[in-house]
């Protein structure tokens, strides 16, 4: 089990790298990489001049890691209406008898399924024929579930004259299965509940390099990214606010009116907290020895923050915040 977490999350990274790569190399025009010369020149352009990268909040975060999940959840909800008839039947089986059988033929199966426009697909599966007795009379079965079909390949698992468990309904011995009752329902639940979770994790490590990358570029692709954050954000403020009739607007082409009338862009002057008097800025993350904030030009050095405002509520851990809330 340890095993298969460790794999999940490694190829869950390696795939999120690959998918940053494939971003920031082929968001350009295709034709411009024509040898593997071109690749190279790239990247190294990359590095030397990497683009800006988004702010991400917790709000950012959390939608982003949860908001994919929805059209499975959606998908999951339709499978479940749509097989509900062979999982009733499925769980139904939960007291059947179990008995021993013997295996009389297993081969590797296939049938191709076409809509009306050509598409098609194959499905692939092992059968199982089994002889057994019940209550001295015999029978014979194949099925494996009510819900599935035996995964392929493993026919050779079952040569002739093997003994195995099966199920049997005692009221109608004609009806037996091999995997009875929830551990059938389990069989199908636990490979979506894979599948979701790869996609869930290939997600999350694409958000916390996501995070990582924002944190590590330079100050002053950071700076434009919290100006282009509280931009979208205020922009939304105002449009809140257009529709209740209100009056703001934007103070110029790079300024915006931000929260409790706070000039706020990326043209505001480092030094804006100096002369603002409002009430305290709402703290959204740290960087350096910053606050991220919602106005001003996004940023409130640490020390004068909390000389003037005190420590925010949910922050205080780190060194610079210790070391001025002493102070």
């Amino acid at each position: 089990m340890v095993e298969a977490i460790i794999i999940l999350i490694s190829l869950s990274f390696v795939s999120s790298m690959i998918m940053f790569v494939y971003l920031a190399l082929f968001s350009k025009n295709p034709d411009d990489f024509k040898s593997s010369n071109d690749i190279i020149k790239a990247i190294k352009e990359f590095i030397n001049d990497p683009p800006v990268i988004p702010y991400i909040g917790f709000r950012g975060f959390f939608k982003g890691l949860i908001l994919p999940l929805f059209p499975a959840f959606i998908f999951i909800l339709f499978a479940s209406l749509v097989a509900l008839p062979s999982i009733i039947e499925q769980i139904g089986t939960n007291d059947w008898v179990e008995t021993k059988a013997t295996v009389d033929f297993a081969d590797e199966r296939q049938e191709t399924y076409c809509d009306a426009e050509g598409n098609c697909s194959t499905d692939y599966w092992t059968h199982v024929e089994y002889i057994y007795e019940y209550e001295n009379v015999s029978y014979s079965g194949s099925r494996y579930t009510f819900i599935s079909r035996m995964e392929s390949g493993l026919s050779g698992d079952f040569p002739t004259g093997k003994e195995i468990d099966i199920f049997v309904d005692s009221k109608n011995p004609h009806e037996s299965l091999m995997i009875k009752g929830w551990d059938g329902v389990w069989i199908e639940a636990v490979w979506i509940l894979e599948v979701i979770g790869f996609g869930l994790s290939i997600i999350l490590a694409c958000l916390i390099l996501w995070k990582i990358g924002f944190h590590i570029q330079s100050s002053e692709n950071k700076n434009i990214a919290l100006g282009v954050h509280r931009k979208i954000k205020d922009e939304e403020g105002l449009l809140d606010s257009e529709n209740n009739n209100s009056d703001q607007e934007l103070v110029s082409k790079n300024n915006w009116i931000g929260p409790d009338g706070t000039e706020s862009g990326p043209d505001v002057p480092e030094d804006w907290y100096l002369t603002y008097n409002g009430p305290a800025p709402i703290v959204e993350e740290i960087f350096d020895e910053n606050y991220a904030v919602d106005r001003g030009n996004g940023t409130v050095p640490i020390h004068f923050y909390i000389k003037k405002w005190g420590v925010p509520e949910g922050f205080g851990k780190t060194d610079h915040e210790k070391l001025w809330s002493f102070e």
